[in-house]
């Protein structure tokens, strides 16, 4: 007689029966089973088994061998569910679609190998078929297996798992995978082409050296957003994506051949191989006509201007280098090579020679001024107590010649720029630093800081003469007109925070700049509204054009101990002479200065034309104030004052130029001797 059981089990929740099977976690539902259990011979026969859990059906019927290698055995098997998120929380998987689904098919073991057949996955709709061979005991060698899906709407069925923006078309995929000694063979296809394309077929010969492998593919994507699951720290670019090329492997390395991929209008080609020691020699040219649409990529908004790019790319996965290279964005060009070596720290060397470079999209003119953001909090303060940048956060050493005929800054025109770059852990050199105007002059200097002490330190030098650099240039100005410039700029300082390090400065300024044309518009682009409502305070009658005609100019300040000394500061106009002194303390960063515009003889002008010739300025760098006389209230301005804006113009009063015919002359004799 043989051995014959109908089992019936219930319970109201199945993890109660966790202590019954010992470490096995069980979900938390009711359940119940149904079915028969028989043992004809050497076999177990299971018939009509039924499981009810929490509303989801299991039906089984088998035979089961239960002596390895468990040869004979065989079962069908039907899962049902009307929520397949819900059947993946009671196991502890979330993000399963919110649909029914059904999952039948038929396992055997004929012999030592699994068999597959008519497995069959229907998801709302959409349809995945399986069928193959797997080996367990010989470590999947000889395992292989089919792929089909079958879909009526891709969209459709992207949706389901939270992903947007797929066509909504049919599609037919078949693939299937071959386990072939130590190596594999794969293969994609379709059975009719649409917006998304997936042809693959390759082999790897040994798994073990994956770069090895021959392959040909044609892939195409309507958006390379579809694959945004893949990558979790960078949002992708929504735009088409396509890649087709072949790779053909010889045991010694892998050529790659026309490999040829394009993100919307950016087109990448490679060609070259991959050594099987993990060196490389590859040849790529990169080129696009919307810069913009890298955006992404970069972390920055690029201007929509053509670009290419081609280089030699050799080495390994730890020295890199990038030799023949030529660039070109926009109306730049520029060549060179480049060496990056991986490592603690990574180090970058090389050179970068540019015929002309276009900067003219960093000069984004008067009328597009940033305005602050009324709900952010007005700073006390210029220089706060945040740290000086820490150049060891960057774990990388930097040594770069950078050098270009021609930079054309939109303002003006510079030629031969030559820029050293240092960059060593607690470092940062900027040396050499050379350039030449447009027609003549020249402007040199270095930069360095060092911070390998205690506190950083922070050394500046620049000296130019006979430059049109533009200051305070209006839009479309003609550079003959820009007055000729000569300065001389020396600091030190020392300290943790930018607060200590403005309050620590040692140094000097002195500026010269010969006739020519200045605008309010210009100063306001350069510096701030306050100083352009200074300027217009000191010079009434500025013409409507927006131009002032400029004679001459001097400004010189001396620093110590971050103490700012300003005098003379003199601007010599067609229709005034301003001359100011003063101080600033960058400590506290109280503001101190005096003004007073003189009208020129024979020109029409009395004392009485001018409306303000006394101007006291006062408050802190981040709240300047205006005193038109010591009797009225102050008028308060919520520009910040930069900088380069106090070089300029707040500079102390000084009554002994107020005499002289020629005050830029008398000044700059006085004060060159401190130049050296």
């Amino acid at each position: 007689m043989q051995p014959a059981l109908k089992v019936e089990l219930y319970a109201d929740d199945l993890s109660s029966l966790e202590p019954l099977l010992g470490n096995v976690s069980l979900p938390k539902a009711p359940m119940s089973l149904r079915g028969h259990i028989e043992k004809p011979r050497e076999l177990v026969l299971l018939d009509k088994v039924n499981v009810l859990l929490g509303g989801h059906t299991l039906q089984l019927s088998a035979q089961v061998n239960p002596k390895p290698p468990h040869t004979g055995s065989a079962a069908q098997v039907q899962i049902s569910s009307a929520n397949a998120a819900d059947l993946g929380r009671l196991f502890g998987r979330e993000g399963l679609p919110v649909t029914p689904f059904t999952l039948s098919g038929r396992i055997t073991r004929p012999d030592r190998r699994l068999h597959l057949e008519d497995v069959l996955l229907e998801l709302d709709g959409h349809r995945v078929g399986l069928a193959g061979q797997l080996d367990p005991d010989t470590g999947w060698s000889g395992s292989e297996f089919e792929l089909d899906l079958d879909t009526p709407d891709v969209a459709a069925l992207a949706q389901l798992f939270g992903q947007a923006g797929l066509p909504r078309e049919p599609l037919s995929l078949a693939g299937s995978v071959k386990l072939e000694g130590r190596g594999l063979r794969f293969q994609a296809r379709q059975s009719a082409p649409g917006e998304i394309r997936l042809e693959v077929d390759g082999r790897i010969e040994d798994l073990e050296q994956p770069l090895g492998i021959d392959a040909r593919f044609d892939i195409r994507l309507p958006s390379l957003r579809l694959l945004q699951f893949l990558v979790e720290s960078r949002e992708l670019p929504d735009l088409p994506f396509t890649a087709q090329g072949v790779l053909q492997n010889d045991q010694e390395r892998v050529y790659l051949e026309d490999v040829h991929w394009t993100l919307g209008s950016t087109a990448v080609t490679v060609d070259g191989a991959w050594y099987a020691d993990q060196r490389f020699a590859l040849t790529v040219d990169v080129s696009g006509q919307d810069a913009s649409e890298l955006d992404s990529w970069f972390g920055s908004s690029l201007t929509p201007e053509p670009f290419a790019l081609h280089t030699r790319v050799t080495g390994d996965m730890n020295v890199t280098e990038f030799t023949e290279v030529t660039a070109e964005y926009g109306a730049s060009r520029a060549n060179g090579e480049l060496k990056v070596a991986l490592g603690e720290p990574t180090r970058i060397s090389g050179r970068v020679d540019a015929p002309y470079l276009d900067l003219t999209r960093f000069n984004t003119g008067t009328d597009k001024k940033v305005e602050p953001d009324p709900k952010a909090p007005a700073s006390a303060f210029v220089f706060d107590d945040t740290p000086v940048m820490r150049i060891d956060d960057y774990g990388v050493d930097l040594e770069l010649d950078l050098s270009a005929a021609r930079v054309d800054l939109g303002n003006t025109v510079l030629r031969d720029l030559q820029l050293g770059v240092r960059l060593e852990k607690n470092r940062l050199e900027l040396a050499p630093f050379a350039v030449t105007g447009k027609e003549s002059g020249t402007l040199r200097g270095h930069m360095y800081l060092d911070q390998r002490g205690a506190e950083p330190v922070l050394n500046a030098e620049l000296s130019g003469k006979d430059l049109r650099l533009g200051f305070a240039a209006g839009p479309d100005q003609d550079i003959a007109t820009y007055p000729m410039s000569e300065i001389e700029l020396l600091l030190h300082g020392i300290g943790v925070t930018r607060r200590e390090m403005a309050s620590s400065l040692n140094g000097k300024l002195r500026a010269y700049l010969g006739p020519g044309q200045v605008t309010s518009a210009g100063v306001d682009l350069l510096f701030s509204d306050f100083l352009t409502e200074l300027f217009d305070a000191l010079n009434p009658l500025a013409e409507t054009s927006g131009y002032t005609k400029l004679d001459c100019a001097v400004f010189a300040a001396d620093i110590a101990g971050g103490q700012v000394r300003l005098e003379p500061v003199i601007v010599h106009t067609e229709q005034f002479t301003v001359f100011s002194g003063g101080t600033v303390d960058l400590r506290s960063e109280k503001i101190d200065l005096s003004f007073n515009t003189k009208p020129r003889k024979g020109l029409g002008i009395t004392p009485s034309t001018v409306i303000n010739p006394l101007i006291k300025v006062g408050g802190r760098l981040a709240q300047p104030a205006i005193e038109l006389d010591p009797a009225r209230a102050a008028i308060s301005s919520g520009a910040a004052v930069a900088t380069a804006g106090l070089t300029v113009f707040a500079r102390g009063f000084a009554d002994r130029w107020l005499a002289s015919k020629d005050p830029c002359g008398d000044a700059r004799k006085e004060i060159e001797k401190t130049i050296q």
